[in-house]
Parts: structure tokens; sequence; C-alpha cells
């Protein structure tokens, strides 16, 4: 392993240099040793539930979720399903986030969405770099 180069078993998060940051501003962060996180679940939803399914399934969940539960949640449902899910998880321990996110602020991307538009939206988490 080469000097300054991640092991396997160390944790990261994307950090704005100037602190605080927030999704609209992916361009300027950076990867930053994570210690003492807490675990974090999240759920992605793939392209699964409609906005109505969506809002059954929050409620029947938040009905049976343990409180106190010692990690961060995060439900990633379809861009469709984000202001519903939003409503329903605002002011609960559960987390919104997306499924996917285009580095441009704004611009002729067809079906893209921007870290602005997933924050106006509600997301405080989304999933980048993954693959099905």
């Amino acid at each position: 392993m080469a000097k300054g180069e991640p092991s396997k078993n160390q944790y990261y998060y994307l950090r704005h240099p100037e602190g605080g940051g927030h999704l609209g501003d992916i361009s300027s962060m950076t990867l930053s040793n994570v210690t003492h996180r807490r675990p974090l679940i999240a759920a992605n939803w793939k392209m699964n539930k409609t906005s109505a399914e969506t809002e059954v399934f929050i409620r029947a969940f938040l009905s049976n979720f343990p409180q106190g539960l010692g990690s961060d949640v995060v439900l990633c449902t379809p861009f469709t399903s984000l202001e519903k899910a939003h409503q329903l998880l605002n002011g609960t321990e559960v987390h919104l986030g997306a499924q996917n996110l285009n580095e441009n602020k704004a611009g002729a991307t067809t079906g893209e969405v921007s870290g602005a538009m997933l924050v106006a939206a509600g997301c405080r988490y989304v999933i980048i770099g993954h693959s099905e």
C-alpha cells in the first residue's frame, strides 16, 4: 500500500474545504478520514415504489421504527418519490437520501439531478459511485 493510500478498514466521507458544505458544492469537496463515526444504515430502493406506495411504506416503517437506535438510518428513494418521502420523514430520526447525483450545478443533461435540486428536495445523503 502506497503512503497516503487508504487501507481497506478505513472509512471516508466528503468534506467541504471550508467546513460544513452541502451536496450543491461537491466539486470543491475532498475525501477525509473519519474517526468515531456513527454506523450508517441505508436502504436503496432502486427503481421501486411509486409516490403512493412510498407513503404507505414509510408510514408503516415509522410506526415500527425503534427510537434511539444509535445509527443513522437513510431511505434512498427514487427521484419521483423524494418529495413525498421528505414530507413523511421530516422531523423523524430517519433521513432522506437520493440514488444519484450529477456533478454539474445545471445544464443540458436529460434525466440528471444536481446537488442543489437534492438539497431543495430535502435530501441529506446521496449514493455516489455505485453499481448495479
